[in-house]
């Protein structure tokens, strides 16, 4: 019977190890492109990327502390959806956004020209 619960409890500390690993652990960026992207309509809405064609979206929340920076030039979420928009008409360019720690909330919403 003890060896029973020692296993048990062997088994229960396990799953609870797993489960902490699941849980995000400082800031994580995504990448995708401006096709597979959704911005922010205003500066406390939420932004929609996938990753792959085959992903399901994910849906972050955008802040006013949210920075907008387009080949290292940080700028307002109106002149970045514009630049943004340019891109979608001339391609397929990659995007990236920067979670917080252990939150949804974006920090960092970012594109570069290749």
């Amino acid at each position: 019977m003890k060896k029973i619960k020692i296993t048990l409890f062997a088994v229960l500390l396990s799953l609870t190890g797993m489960a902490a690993a699941d849980e995000p652990r400082g800031p994580f960026t995504y990448e995708t492109t401006v096709h597979k992207m959704r911005l922010p309509q205003n500066m406390n809405g939420t932004i929609s990327l996938r990753e792959c064609d085959d992903c399901e979206y994910i849906t972050l929340r955008v802040t006013s502390s949210t920075q907008y920076v387009f080949d290292k030039k940080r700028m307002r979420l109106a002149d970045f959806r514009i630049l943004v928009e340019n891109l979608r008409a001339n391609g397929d360019q990659t995007m990236n956004v920067t979670r917080g720690d252990q939150s949804n909330t974006v920090i960092r919403v970012f594109a570069y020209t290749d």
